[in-house]
């Protein structure tokens, strides 16, 4: 037996790097568990959280599944606060998800958190011979 029993709207904050990557893949098991969005994306990318709220609608999504909200972060956590957030996501830095955690844990929501930024590369040279 599976009971969905969905949580209601759930912010995402996103980061700058991968702007469409990150939301996509946050933003499909939001939806897929019966949630809305609401995006806070990085300043730098206003433009493409602008661009996937209008590809969603475009595909026929009900209008609010995914909404938009241009805002400086130092608004995040009276988003946070409020009770018609149900939870919280972030893709981010140690220090960001220190106060998406801190505020979360304050209101008893349910929180998500990818931290770090650690992507180790490997650049070899090639040989052409």
């Amino acid at each position: 037996y599976v009971s969905s029993q969905p949580l209601g709207a759930v912010l995402a904050i996103m980061p700058w790097n991968f702007p469409y990557w990150q939301v996509f893949r946050a933003f499909a098991p939001t939806v897929m568990a019966g949630n809305v969005m609401i995006l806070k994306h990085a300043s730098n990318v206003s433009g493409c959280a602008m661009a996937i709220e209008h590809i969603i609608l475009k595909g026929g999504a009900p209008k609010g599944l995914l909404q938009t909200l241009l805002i400086p972060s130092g608004r995040v956590e009276a988003l946070i606060d409020d009770d018609r957030i149900a939870a919280v996501t972030l893709t981010g830095s140690t220090q960001a998800g220190k106060k998406v955690a801190s505020a979360a844990g304050r209101n008893l929501k349910k929180a998500v958190l990818e931290l770090g930024g650690s992507d180790p590369y490997l650049i070899l040279a090639v040989n052409a011979t």
